[in-house]
């Protein structure tokens, strides 16, 4: 097992709210950045880890990411989560067009 930290991409297109990966992923949350391409202000509901329930942004605080703008949340921002399962990006409003897209950085 590689000891490398990886990326998992979430991306969810104009009319849906959620997505979930089709993998199962685990190990150490470090960071993860979200980009917002998608005409109107979008704000993060939550990032879960499908099989324990939690949500991987811990502590993190959300606001509201308008178009072409970035946000990221690090590891002592979110508390040190980890992942054991498939994670589940969703988000309060998808009233654009385009993509809204998170990256989960883990390290095994």
């Amino acid at each position: 097992m590689s000891s490398e930290v990886y990326q998992v991409k979430l991306q969810l297109a104009t009319g849906e709210q959620d997505v979930t990966t089709p993998d199962e992923h685990f190990g150490a949350i470090i960071c993860v950045m979200a980009d917002n391409n998608t005409d109107s202000s979008e704000t993060i509901s939550s990032i879960t880890d499908v099989s324990t329930g939690l949500d991987i942004l811990g502590n993190a605080t959300t606001a509201a990411i308008s178009n072409g703008a970035t946000a990221q949340y690090e590891q002592t921002e979110i508390g040190g989560t980890a992942v054991s399962g498939k994670l589940k990006l969703s988000l309060t409003n998808v009233a654009g067009t385009g993509t809204f897209d998170v990256y989960v950085y883990i390290a095994p």
